[in-house]
């Protein structure tokens, strides 16, 4: 278990290495660059040292190496919208509610999945498991977040259950 753990774990960063290049290189491939509509009024001289600050006057395989380095210590620059702000900050900030939301989905999700997969199993070849088959796999044919955004709008909006927008607080939680 621990060996598999393990394989799965490196795999894990392997995938991650590889997602991190090959969005790197994407980005980079584009023509333009993230400062350039922001930075066509300015003067040259002021253009240049923007240009210089961020490091987009380097060449892209230095960038690349910079980028990995700063990614592999956990340091993801500063925020395009608001420069004072750290983007390692805005995960720190968000990470409570995000980890919050994937528990009670798993907590939710494993029950409901384990239990119509053995009633699918006890109930083999009938109209039981058919309709849990195709229901399976409809909703796994639709991508997450507009599954979300239907439910959300079902159980937020029609049946008015929980709230659509914002994070409860206090009491307001459930």
């Amino acid at each position: 278990m621990v060996k598999l753990i393990v394989r799965r774990f490196v795999e894990l960063l392997i995938a991650t290495f590889l997602i991190a290049t090959a969005t790197f290189f994407m980005v980079a491939a584009v023509p333009g660059d993230a400062l350039s509509a922001q930075t066509d009024k300015l003067p040259a001289a002021t253009r240049a040292q923007v240009y210089q600050n961020t490091g987009l006057d380097k060449p892209v395989l230095e960038r690349y190496g910079i980028t990995m380095n700063n990614m592999f210590h956990g340091q993801f620059g500063e925020s395009i919208s608001d420069p004072s702000v750290t983007i390692s900050s805005l995960i720190r900030d968000r990470l409570p509610a995000s980890a919050r939301l994937g528990i009670q989905q798993m907590l939710f999700g494993i029950p409901l999945g384990l239990l119509l997969g053995i009633l699918a199993a006890v109930y083999k070849n009938t109209w039981l498991d058919r309709a849990v088959t195709i229901v399976a796999l409809f909703l796994m044919s639709i991508p997450s977040l507009v599954l979300g955004l239907l439910l959300q709008s079902y159980f937020g909006g029609k049946l008015g259950w929980f709230p659509i927008i914002g994070w409860p607080s206090g009491d307001q939680t459930w």
